[in-house]
């Protein structure tokens, strides 16, 4: 064997523990790790190695070596295989991650149950760059700086899209979304910037090599699903940023050709005014992750005082009235309780079945109890001590106003039903015997007076009983 000097290991031969190595006792540590790898379901999904294969396939997907936005082709030029959403939100942002797999990602069988997977490496959230367009879209960084890229790529076709993702919060993308290819414009946040885009001939791809669209649509949903199912979730994270750079391995030469008028030129500024900004561009980019990254870059800037200062009025009510409604799943659990419901999906080709489960989202929140639903916590009334000297008739007066009933502390235990509006009114409807020194207090009224420090004590008076 390797490293042996190509002889066998003898079956009698002991390890340094003394014990031969098919009679070797996993210690409790070891033991627990076992265990561990068997039953849990790991937490990371998405790799931190980036794939090699992955910036082939997503040339393959795009039909040709070329930016999407400037058009400029491979190798003339340094191209970038980028991502819509980081790939890197699962482990700098993990409560964001798992709220949006939570919602979009695929519902595959792990070691028998039903989990939820997203993996953020694949063609439908990797498009063609150029290095310098890169930087633009992901601003200063995608890790400690989420969300300030000086623009989006944005559907044409935005508020349907918006509209069919509120009402399937719990739908895997490639159900939400499911054709090869989608229209797109360019958003600008704030003034934009000063910086010249070159555009090669119209830069607008045709994807003419996915003449079958039903075809490329299934191949693309099973590329997503063994993306899913493949996620590495082991190794050390190391620092990829050279992996972004397309390498000639990666692309054959009939995706170099360049496409007729490809020559000519012309450019624009990034700012917002510019009419080429809604020049169309069409991209294999999956819709959700497209508005997912818009949403990200337009919540940024309306959380930071600063920059929400560059948005306009119209941009602030879009935001509150129409994008964040749709979304607001993808960034903050939402308190609206669904049913689960699981919908099967077609068989393949693996033979695995993929499933859509619609269920409420428990990240950062407990579990749903089975328990039946509770009234809303009763307001409190002013603590009073019951007198003893006159009889209690019937109130008319209203009753005092409540504390704040979102205060936490609101709620009672059972115990405490004579501190509700309901115990009061029965309190005020009822008579309460005269007391007299030997006599004891109610149950009731020793609820109403014990929290607070007794009254002064007074001699009780006997009640005249013969008047």
């Amino acid at each position: 064997m390797a490293g042996d000097g190509g002889k066998k290991r003898g079956k009698e031969k002991a390890t340094a523990g003394g014990t031969s190595d098919r009679e070797h006792t996993p210690t409790r540590a070891e033991q627990k790790s076992t265990d561990r790898d068997m039953t849990a379901t790991p937490k990371q999904r998405t790799s931190v190695h980036r794939p090699a294969k992955n910036r082939a396939r997503t040339v393959r997907r795009a039909g040709i070596a070329a930016c999407l936005i400037t058009g400029a082709i491979f190798p003339g030029h340094g191209i970038h295989c980028a991502h819509g959403v980081p790939r890197s939100l699962e482990w700098t942002h993990p409560e964001l991650f798992e709220l949006f797999r939570d919602s979009v990602g695929f519902i595959i069988l792990e070691n028998g149950e039903k989990v939820r997977v997203l993996n953020l490496d694949t063609t439908a959230n990797m498009e063609l760059f150029m290095a310098w367009v890169h930087a633009l879209f992901d601003g200063k960084s995608v890790t400690t700086q989420i969300g300030l890229g000086s623009f989006a790529l944005v559907p044409v076709d935005l508020n349907p899209c918006l509209k069919r993702i509120k009402e399937n919060p719990r739908t895997p993308y490639p159900d939400l979304f499911d054709q090869p290819y989608y229209e797109y414009e360019m958003r600008v946040f704030g003034s934009g910037e000063s910086t010249i885009i070159p555009r090669h001939g119209s830069a607008r791809r045709t994807y003419a090599h996915l003449s079958d669209v039903a075809a490329a649509s299934a191949d693309a949903k099973r590329e997503g699903y063994e993306d899913a199912k493949l996620v590495a979730i082991s190794g050390e994270r190391k620092d990829d940023k050279k992996d972004w750079k397309l390498r000639a391995g990666d692309v054959p030469e009939r995706y170099r050709v360049p496409p007729a008028g490809h020559d000519s030129h012309t450019s624009f500024l990034l700012r917002p005014d510019v009419p080429d900004l809604k020049f169309r561009l069409l991209s294999h980019f999956n819709p959700v992750f497209m508005i997912h990254d818009f949403a990200m870059k337009f919540r940024t800037r309306m959380r930071d005082p600063k920059l929400k200062k560059d948005l306009t009025p119209e941009e602030v009510r879009f935001f509150n009235g129409t994008l964040y409604p749709a979304v607001q799943h993808w960034f903050e659990p939402t308190e609206d309780a669904e049913e689960e419901v699981q919908e099967e999906l077609p068989v393949l080709d693996n033979g695995q079945r993929s499933y859509s489960l619609r269920s409420k989202s428990k990240v950062g929140k407990k579990a749903k109890s089975d328990n039946p639903t509770k009234s809303k916590p009763m307001a409190r009334l002013p603590k009073r001590f019951a007198k003893s000297s006159v009889p209690v008739g019937p109130s008319r007066a209203p009753p005092p106003p409540p504390d704040d009933v979102s205060d936490p502390l609101c709620a009672r235990p059972a115990a405490d039903q004579a501190r509700t509006p309901e115990g009061a009114r029965k309190l005020r409807n009822r008579t309460v015997p005269a007391a007299s020194t030997s006599s004891k207090r109610t149950r009731t009224q020793a609820s109403i007076a014990d929290d607070d420090p007794p009254p002064p004590k007074k001699r009780a008076r006997k009640v005249d009983t013969q008047a």
